[in-house]
């Protein structure tokens, strides 16, 4: 059986939770974490994404973020999975993130 289709409506903040696969620790220094936010920050540009918080922990990430476009959340963290993990480190998996969990409006 699929999995239910995400609610996403431009407009509306989005808690995104990002973790390594098999909860493998995905920044080892404190220059992937530097490069994970300028990779952020430019896909959310191009995207018209804002990213209102962020934690940054060693093996997940949570990000508060509103989308112009429905489909700009999801544009941006594939951009910023592209870009970041075969930057960074070669030698591992491109394939090193999971998308947990999207939560969509998110109330005060």
């Amino acid at each position: 059986m699929p999995r239910r289709a995400r609610i996403v409506a431009a407009g509306y903040p989005m808690h995104v939770i990002l973790r390594g696969i098999d909860r493998a620790a995905v920044f080892f220094e404190d220059e992937d974490r530097q490069f994970f936010l300028e990779c952020l920050g430019a896909a959310g540009a191009e995207e018209l994404v804002s990213l209102h918080a962020y934690v940054l922990m060693t093996n997940h990430v949570h990000l508060l973020m509103t989308a112009a476009r429905d489909e700009g959340v999801a544009v941006v963290m594939k951009c910023v999975g592209q870009r970041v993990c075969p930057a960074r480190q070669p030698d591992l998996s491109p394939h090193r993130w999971v998308v947990r969990r999207l939560v969509p409006f998110v109330a005060d």
